[in-house]
């Protein structure tokens, strides 16, 4: 019994002794003046900033045709003449009451859009101008 102790007391302290020279090799000292500090700076992002402007329509094609129930699909061309821009979009209605708003405009008709500027703040350079959406 006393030969399990031995072993088991030997055991004990050459874990110990491992452990404390460990702790001695690897000791950092945590002191914050001697770390060097690194700071993530986060890119600058673009700001948007929107305005309602007056667009006119170039292009219209309209169709209608049953499937079920009445299917209404517009899609519209406009065209900014200020930013000299162009955007195309696409609507489709289902339903046999109400009507879309793109079905009533003419090629030729002036209408509103809202436009999308994105620019850099800190400069005031301009990223990028769209149209974002066609009333």
């Amino acid at each position: 019994m006393t030969s399990k102790k031995m072993i088991l007391m030997r055991i004990c302290s050459i874990v110990l002794l491992l452990a404390t020279s460990l702790s001695a090799f690897c000791s950092c000292d945590l002191e914050l003046s001697e770390q060097p500090q690194t700071y993530f700076e986060i890119p600058e992002q673009p700001k948007a900033y929107f305005e309602d402007i007056y667009v006119v329509v170039t292009d219209i094609d309209k169709k209608e045709y049953f499937a079920g129930t009445t299917i209404r699909e517009v899609t519209i061309e406009v065209y900014s003449k200020d930013y000299n821009l162009t955007k195309r979009v696409t609507e489709t209605y289902k339903g046999m009451f109400g009507n879309m708003p793109y079905m009533e405009y003419e090629k030729g008709d002036t209408i509103r859009a809202r436009l999308c500027t994105t620019f850099m703040e800190s400069t005031g350079q301009i990223v990028d101008r769209y149209i974002d959406k066609v009333y």
